[in-house]
C-alpha cells in the first residue's frame, strides 16, 4: 500500500501506511491547507491535463480557497480556451468573492462553451446561480427572464416556481405575477398526490407565495384573481387534509390554514372567515392532541395570537365607541389562560401562560380594564416586567438591554 504525505497522525505519533485506511472525505475541506491539496494532486504522478488543473481548482474552491482554485482554472484554459467546466469553476470563486459582476462575466462565458449535448446545464444548474446574483445587483429584469427560464425548463419544480414569483414581486411586476398564478392554475396534475393542479401544488407544500400573491392582488385590484387564488388555497386544503389522513402527518394541513387565514385577513378584508378559520384549525389541533398526545405548540399558538390580536383591537374599538366589550375581552381572557395552572376557582387565583396572548390580556387589563397591577403583572413573563422596569428608570445607558 502507498503512504500518502501529510497524512493525518495516529494517537502515538505514527501514520497509516494503507491508503484505504486514509479516510480524507471526512476532513473538511477548508480544513486542508491549500498547499497539501497540491501535494495530494501530484501525489499519483498524473499528467497534468485540462480536467487535472480543473479537478484540483474545483477542490480548491471548495475548500473556499478562492484565488488559488482561479490560477488553477486559468492554467486548465491555458490549455484548452474553451474549457466550460473551468470557466464555470472561476465564475463560482468570484461569487465566493462577493465579485458578482466577474461572477456574471465568467458564468457566460462557460454558458457560451458548455457543449450542446449539455445544454440542460444551463437552466438546471447554471442560471439557477444566475437569477440571484443578477437580483442582488438590482438587474431584476434579467432576474426575472433567468427565472421564467428556468421555471419552463422543469415547470413543477416548486423552489424554483417560489424564485419565480418572488422575483416578480422585488421587480415590481404584479400583473405578470397574477398571469402566472392564473396559467399555473390551469396546469392539471397528473400525478397521484391529492392536488389537481400547480397552484393547489404549490400552496399545498410551500407556504412563502402568500405574501407576494396578496400583495400583487392588491396593487393591481385583481378581484377575480384573488377569488381564484383562495378557491385554490381550499382545494389545497383538501388536498393536505387526504394527505394527513394516509400519513399520519398532521403539519401540513394546520400549517396551510393558519397562512389562508392570514392571507384572508391581511389582503382580501375577510376577517371574520379568518377568525373562524383559525379557530377551525385549533379545534383540530385540539382533536388530534386528544388522540395523539401530540400538542402542535406553535401552531396553536400561531393561530391563537392572531385572534387574540384582533379581540384585543375589537375590545379597544368598542369601548372608544362607549359600547360594551366584555365579549371581546372574555374570549381573550379566555384563550390568554393557560388551564394546567389553574389553581382555584377564583378570579384572582388564574395563572396565566406567558406568551403573546397573556401578555395582550395583561395589556388590556392594565390600560384598559381598570385593573390593578398586581392582577396584570401575571400575565406578563418576568423579563418582561424586568425589561419595563428598566425603560422606566431614569438611566438611559440600559434601555438597549431592555
Amino acid at each position: 500500500m502507498n503512504t500518502i504525505p501529510n497524512s493525518p497522525k495516529n494517537d502515538d505519533g505514527s501514520r497509516d501506511d494503507d491508503v484505504e485506511d486514509f479516510e480524507l472525505y471526512r476532513t473538511p475541506l477548508s480544513d486542508i491547507p491549500v498547499e497539501n491539496m497540491r501535494t495530494y494532486a501530484e501525489y499519483a504522478g498524473l499528467e497534468k491535463t485540462t480536467h487535472w488543473h480543473a479537478g484540483l481548482g474545483w477542490i480548491m474552491m471548495d475548500g473556499e480557497y478562492y484565488e488559488a482554485a482561479i490560477e488553477e482554472f486559468q492554467k486548465a484554459l491555458d490549455l484548452d480556451s474553451k474549457a466550460w467546466v473551468a470557466q464555470e469553476g472561476i465564475s463560482r470563486c468570484y461569487d465566493g468573492l462577493k465579485k458578482v459582476d466577474l461572477a456574471l462575466e465568467w458564468m457566460a462565458k462557460a454558458t457560451e462553451t458548455v457543449p450542446a449535448n449539455l445544454s440542460f446545464l444551463v437552466q438546471g444548474y447554471f442560471l439557477p446561480r444566475v437569477a440571484p446574483w443578477l437580483s442582488s445587483i438590482g438587474d431584476h429584469d434579467r432576474a426575472i427572464k433567468a427565472w421564467k427560464e428556468v421555471w419552463e425548463y422543469e415547470m413543477w419544480d416548486l423552489d424554483h416556481l417560489t424564485s419565480y414569483i418572488w422575483e416578480l414581486h422585488d421587480g415590481e411586476r404584479p400583473q405578470d405575477l397574477i398571469d402566472l398564478i392564473l396559467e399555473i392554475n390551469g396546469y392539471e396534475s397528473k400525478a397521484r398526490d391529492f392536488v389537481d393542479s400547480l397552484l393547489v401544488k404549490l400552496l399545498a407544500w410551500n407556504y412563502d407565495v402568500f405574501k407576494p400573491v396578496g400583495i400583487a392582488c392588491n396593487a393591481v385590484n385583481a378581484c377575480a384573481a384573488r377569488d381564484t387564488f383562495l378557491a385554490a388555497c381550499d382545494r389545497a386544503i383538501a388536498a393536505s387534509d387526504i394527505y394527513a389522513s394516509e400519513t399520519e402527518e398532521q403539519t401540513p394541513s394546520y400549517c396551510l390554514r393558519s397562512r389562508v387565514a392570514s392571507f384572508m385577513h391581511e389582503y382580501c378584508d375577510k376577517t371574520t372567515e379568518a377568525i373562524a378559520l383559525w379557530q377551525k384549525t385549533i379545534d383540530l389541533l385540539n382533536e388530534f392532541t386528544a388522540k395523539t398526545g401530540q400538542t402542535f405548540i406553535s401552531a396553536r399558538k400561531e393561530c391563537t395570537n392572531a385572534i387574540c390580536q384582533l379581540e384585543f383591537d375589537y375590545a379597544v374599538d368598542a369601548k372608544d365607541k362607549g359600547e360594551d366589550p366584555s365579549k371581546w375581552v372574555e374570549s381573550l381572557q379566555d384563550r390568554a389562560r393557560f388551564s394546567a395552572g389553574l389553581i382555584s376557582e377564583d378570579e384572582e387565583n388564574w395563572i396565566y401562560g406567558t406568551g403573546y396572548a397573556s401578555m395582550i390580556y395583561g395589556v388590556w387589563l392594565r390600560d384598559y380594564g381598570g385593573a390593578e397591577e398586581e392582577a396584570w403583572r401575571k400575565c406578563f413573563r418576568a423579563a418582561i416586567i424586568q425589561g419595563i422596569d428598566l425603560l422606566n428608570d431614569e438611566d438611559p445607558d440600559n434601555d438597549q438591554i431592555a
